[in-house]
C-alpha cells in the first residue's frame, strides 16, 4: 500500500515509521529540506520549534512501544528522563528541545526501510470517484491510496474539505529565550516534571529543562497586555529575569549564559477540527486527519507533541483494524478523538478565557465551575484535591476527573483563601520594570553572534498573516506584536507606511535583503541608486491597534543610527538582526528637506 504523509513533524514521521513497520510504502512531504549538517535548523512553518517543550510519558511511551531505538537515539543525543519532582524513579517523560528530538526522528525515518522523505509542497490532494489516488507536489502527482495530512492547523490544503474548526484566540502569549548552563554550575529549584512554573497575576513564568544543560525560560502575559510587549527586548527580558527568583535562579551570569536571542512567540490558538465536512460524512475515502490538523491547544502546558503521538497511536492500530475501508476507520477515528482529544482543547478553552477575564481584574467566580489552575491551585493545601490533580496534570485522567473535587475546591475559595503569590514583583511592577529597561540601547552584534552560534536567526514575531508568495502556494507567518518594538525578523520583515496621519495603512513583507527601493546595507548614501527591487510577498492583516497615543513631533525610540537618516531619504529606525534594516516613512513625507534629522516620528501599532 502507497501512502502519502503530509509534514514531517512529530506525528508525521512516527506516523510514517510505524506504517513502513506494517508493509506500507510511506512518502513524507514537507516543505522543509531538514536540518542539514549544522546544529541549528530553520524549520520552515513551525513557529514554536525553538521554543520550549516538555515530552510527557505518553510520548516516552508511544517510542519505546514502537521505535524504542529512537528513544536510544535521543538518550544517546543528551536528552534525560524526566521525573517528577519529590518522587524519585517516578517518570514524568523526556527533557529534550523540539530541535533534537525531530532531528533524531527524522534520522530514523530516512533510516526506515519502506520510508521516503520528500521536500515539496502539496498542491491538492488527487482524487477519482470519491477516493483518493494521491497529492500533487509542486505540480507532479504522487500516487497513494491513503492520504494522512498531518500539515498542521494553519494548513490550507484540506481545508474546503472539512467543517469549520472550533476554537479561536488563546488570549495569551509568550517570550522564550534559550540558555547553557555553566560547566560545574548547579541546577536550578525545580517545582515541576519539565523544570520549575510559577502563577503571577498577570503573568506566567517557566523554566524548561532540555538536553545537554540547555534550558528554556518562558515569560508568558496575556495578548491585550501591550505594555508587556517590550519582554521583546534584550534588555527588558533580562531586567525581568533579574527580578523574578524563579528565573533569577537559572539565568545567574554566574550559573548560565544566554545561547539564542529573545524568542518571541506567535499568536496561540485552540483549536479543534474532526474528520467530517459540512454534511457530517467523510470528504474522500482514504483522506484522514491527525495531530495539530485535528487539535491544538495553549503550549503553556505543554499538550501538543502529547495529544498529537496519542493520535498517531490510535489511528496506527484503527488502520490495522480496518484495513482499506478508510471512511469506517476515519469515522471510529473521529469518534475516539471526540472522546479523548477534543476533552483537552475543551478545557484549555474554559480555561483561557477565565484566565483573560481574571487578568483584567476580576476575582474568582464561585457562580460557574472553577477553571483547572484554580483548582490545581488549591491542590497543595488539601491533599485529597491533590489525589485528583496528580493524575490529570500528567494527562493520565482527562479533564472530567477533576469534577470529583469541584465542590471542596469551591468551597476553600469560599472562605476567601487564595493561591499564594511567589515571590517577585507584581504585573504593574514588572510592566514598569520592562518599560524603562525597553529603552536602554540593544546589542545587535551581540545578537547576531548569538544568532549564528546558536542558530541563524531569531524567529519572526508579529501578528499572524498570510505571506503569499509568487507561485500557487500560500504559506502562514508569524506575525504578532508591535512594530515599533525591537524583535527580531528572521525572514521577513515588516514595513509600515504612514500618511499624512499615524495610522498604517499598507504592510509590505519582503524577504531581509529586499525593502521598497531602498538599499539595505549598513551605511547608505545619499541620492545613491538601490540595487534592491520590490518585495515579492505581502502580508494580510485583518487589522491595526494603536498601542499608544504618541506625541506630535519626532520620536527617538531606540535611537537612530550614527549617520541616519541621511538628507531627502527616509530614516532607518529598526537595527535588523540579520543582513538589513528597516524603513520607516516620516507621517511628513521629505519633511526632511535637506537637512539631517535627530528622529522620527513612529506610530505604536500591532498588526491583528
Amino acid at each position: 500500500m502507497r501512502s502519502v504523509i503530509v509534514g514531517a513533524g512529530p506525528t508525521g514521521l512516527y506516523t510514517a515509521i510505524a506504517l513502513a513497520r506494517r508493509g506500507h510504502q510511506a512518502t513524507v512531504i514537507d516543505r522543509d529540506p531538514g536540518p542539514g549538517g549544522g546544529q541549528w535548523w530553520d524549520r520552515k512553518g513551525v513557529m514554536q520549534f525553538h521554543h520550549p517543550h516538555h515530552f510527557r510519558q505518553q510520548v516516552t511511551d508511544a517510542l519505546l512501544a514502537e521505535m524504542p531505538e529512537v528513544w536510544d537515539g535521543l538518550l544517546a543525543a543528551g536528552a534525560l528522563p524526566a521525573v517528577t519532582p519529590g518522587q524519585f524513579g517516578v517518570p514524568a517523560g523526556l527533557h529534550c528541545r523540539r530541535l533534537t528530538f525531530e532531528r533524531v526522528l527524522r534520522s530514523a525515518a530516512e533510516a526506515e526501510p519502506g520510508v521516503r522523505l520528500r521536500t515539496g509542497h502539496v498542491d491538492e490532494v488527487c482524487s477519482e470517484q470519491g477516493r483518493v489516488t494521491g497529492v500533487m507536489v509542486d505540480g507532479h502527482q504522487v500516487e497513494a491510496g491513503l492520504v494522512i495530512d498531518a500539515g498542521g492547523r494553519a494548513g490550507r490544503l484540506t481545508r474546503a474539505l472539512r467543517g469549520p474548526a472550533a476554537g479561536g484566540d488563546c488570549g495569551a502569549a509568550y517570550v522564550s529565550r534559550q540558555y547553557t548552563m555553566l560547566p560545574g554550575a548547579a541546577n536550578g529549584p525545580v517545582n515541576a516534571p519539565f523544570g520549575v512554573i510559577e502563577n503571577y497575576p498577570g503573568y506566567t513564568v517557566a523554566v524548561f529543562i532540555h538536553d545537554n544543560r540547555i534550558l528554556s525560560v518562558l515569560i508568558a502575559r496575556a495578548s491585550a497586555d501591550h505594555p508587556l510587549t517590550a519582554l521583546r527586548t534584550r534588555a527588558a527580558f533580562e531586567a525581568a529575569a533579574r527580578a523574578i527568583p524563579a528565573l533569577a535562579a537559572w539565568t545567574d551570569p554566574g550559573c548560565s549564559r544566554p545561547l539564542t536571542p529573545v524568542l518571541p512567540g506567535g499568536r496561540l490558538y485552540n483549536s479543534y477540527r474532526g474528520q467530517l465536512n459540512d454534511a457530517g460524512r467523510v470528504a474522500l475515502d482514504g483522506l484522514i486527519y491527525a495531530g495539530d490538523s485535528v487539535c491544538t491547544t495553549n503550549p503553556v502546558a505543554g499538550r501538543g507533541v502529547t495529544t498529537s503521538l496519542l493520535q498517531a497511536r490510535r489511528l496506527i492500530d484503527l488502520l490495522e483494524e480496518h484495513g482499506r475501508d478508510y471512511v469506517s476507520c476515519s469515522l471510529a477515528f473521529d469518534h475516539w478523538c471526540a472522546g479523548h482529544i477534543r476533552p483537552w482543547f475543551d478545557d484549555h478553552v474554559y480555561w483561557d478565557a477565565d484566565l483573560v477575564r481574571r487578568g483584567s481584574g476580576q476575582d474568582v467566580d464561585l457562580t460557574r465551575p472553577l477553571p483547572p489552575d484554580l483548582i490545581m491551585a488549591a491542590a497543595p493545601a488539601d491533599p485529597e484535591i491533590a489525589k485528583v490533580v496528580e493524575p490529570y496534570q500528567a494527562m493520565l485522567a482527562l479533564p472530567s476527573s477533576l469534577d470529583a473535587v469541584q465542590a471542596r475546591a469551591r468551597d476553600s475559595y469560599a472562605t476567601g483563601w487564595r493561591p499564594p503569590v511567589p515571590p517577585g514583583p507584581t504585573r504593574d511592577e514588572l510592566a514598569g520594570l520592562v518599560g524603562a529597561a525597553a529603552g536602554s540601547p540593544d546589542r545587535p552584534a551581540e545578537d547576531a553572534a548569538l544568532s549564528r552560534a546558536g542558530g541563524r536567526a531569531a524567529p519572526s514575531g508579529l501578528a499572524e498573516g498570510e505571506r503569499v508568495g509568487l507561485g500557487a502556494r500560500v504559506e502562514e507567518g508569524d506575525l504578532e506584536g508591535a512594530v515599533g518594538n525591537r524583535a527580531g525578523l528572521a525572514d521577513e520583515l515588516v514595513q509600515p507606511l504612514f500618511g499624512h496621519h499615524p495610522a498604517a495603512l499598507v504592510v509590505d513583507v519582503g524577504p531581509v535583503r529586499r525593502t521598497r527601493r531602498l538599499p539595505v546595507k549598513q551605511h547608505p548614501v545619499s541620492h545613491r541608486g538601490s540595487w534592491c527591487g520590490r518585495p515579492h510577498d505581502q502580508v494580510q492583516v485583518a487589522g491595526v491597534e494603536a498601542v499608544g497615543d504618541l506625541p506630535a513631533g519626532r520620536v527617538r525610540r531606540g535611537g537612530l543610527l550614527a549617520r541616519r537618516p541621511l538628507s531627502r531619504q527616509r530614516p532607518v529606525v529598526e537595527p535588523q538582526l540579520r543582513r538589513g534594516r528597516v524603513d520607516v516613512r516620516l507621517v511628513r513625507y521629505h519633511a526632511a528637506g535637506r537637512s539631517e534629522v535627530l528622529g522620527a516620528l513612529v506610530a505604536g501599532v500591532v498588526l491583528r
